[in-house]
């Protein structure tokens, strides 16, 4: 499921899959966050982790979202850890481009602690 926030043209995207193996079906993992720069602090980036949240416990089974951040993103971890996510892990050298190694923060939250 990918979900887009328009103005009219398109200023933000987030991506959400289930796990495909029966034995980890039960998570789900966002993917391709972005938000415009013009566009970013007025909440638009909140109202898409929403739907993508709300999609994920809309699906049969699906108790937890998980998300990657990378060491370069600071606000985005920031972002996640303020909707509920915490991080699990951290996988040095995880991600390299043009010679720069990043650390990745794997995070998750679990989908009823946010029903209520």
């Amino acid at each position: 499921m990918i979900f887009g926030a328009f103005r009219p043209h398109l200023v933000g995207t987030i991506g959400l899959y289930r796990d495909r193996h029966l034995k980890a079906s039960h998570k789900a993992h966002i993917w391709g966050m972005y938000v415009a720069l013009d566009e970013r602090g007025g909440g638009m980036g909140r109202e898409l982790l929403k739907a993508a949240l709300d999609h994920a416990s809309s699906i049969p089974a699906v108790t937890w979202v998980h998300v990657g951040v990378t060491s370069a993103a600071p606000a985005a971890e920031r972002f996640y850890t303020r909707a509920g996510f915490r991080t699990w892990g951290t996988e040095p050298d995880a991600l390299r481009h043009a010679g720069e190694s990043a650390i990745e923060h794997h995070m998750a939250v679990r989908l009823h602690s946010r029903r209520r």
